[in-house]
């Protein structure tokens, strides 16, 4: 049984931890049923979820408006892997 659907606009801030979790911060959140339990998420609002959890929602990363700015720091040997692909499809970004 399915409780509601959400669209939910979110921020990786860090993670994958040890655990398997990634912190998210809340863009904006779209409730699209009515029958939604646990309500809407407020905008700055923190969550942490299982990276293996959001893979389930196919998440979708946002589009730069240069993409090949964002291929410069995606190459930057200052940030890890593990950040750079951690909610990634795949283990891609």
């Amino acid at each position: 049984m399915k409780i509601g659907d959400r669209d939910v606009i979110a921020e990786v801030i860090d993670g994958p931890d040890e655990d398997g979790f990634v912190t998210l911060l809340v863009r904006d959140c779209v409730v699209l049923t009515d029958n939604l339990r646990t309500g809407q998420l407020k905008a700055g609002e923190r969550m942490r979820r299982k990276a293996a959890t959001i893979q389930r929602g196919e998440p979708a990363r946002m589009r730069w408006s240069d993409e090949a700015a964002r291929a410069s720091i995606r190459g930057s040997r200052f940030l890890a892997d593990a950040v750079l692909g951690a909610v990634a499809p795949g283990g891609e970004s």
